[in-house]
């Protein structure tokens, strides 16, 4: 293979059209990635009325069965039925979200998406929480 010609040269592409292919790629992994992040912003803003809610039913549409929730200070949840428990809980205790503010979205996978923002959980009639 020669080296100046690029990687592309066992293909005998010329320069400009292997320039044009590159381009076409990396085109369409951007827009894959913008209407992920879209997607995923959707369904956040879906997650946060149903928090805001308390509509636990809805809360859990929003998972697959094999949801493993990582959050701060709490036991991992493994499984629908954990997850359920987890709000279901957290919903006796009123410490569901009642505002959640997302600043950034990284995304690791198709399968994997941290969010990173504020939040506000209203623990009783006076009182709130708020941290990032």
């Amino acid at each position: 293979m020669d080296r100046e010609a690029g990687s592309f040269s066992r293909f005998d592409i010329d320069i400009g059209k292997q320039q044009h292919l590159f381009l076409n790629s990396l085109s369409r992994t951007q827009y894959i990635v913008e209407q992920s992040h879209k997607t995923i912003q959707d369904n956040s803003k879906m997650l946060d009325n149903y928090c805001t809610e308390g509509d636990l039913d809805g809360i859990l549409s929003m998972y697959d069965n094999d949801i493993e929730l990582i959050e701060p200070q709490t036991p991992i949840c493994r499984g629908f039925g954990a997850l359920k428990i987890y709000y279901e809980t957290m919903k006796k205790l009123r410490l569901l979200p009642q505002e959640r503010c997302i600043t950034e979205l990284h995304t690791l996978s198709p399968f994997i998406v941290l969010e990173r923002g504020k939040y506000k959980i209203q623990k009783s009639k006076k009182s709130f929480t708020e941290g990032r």
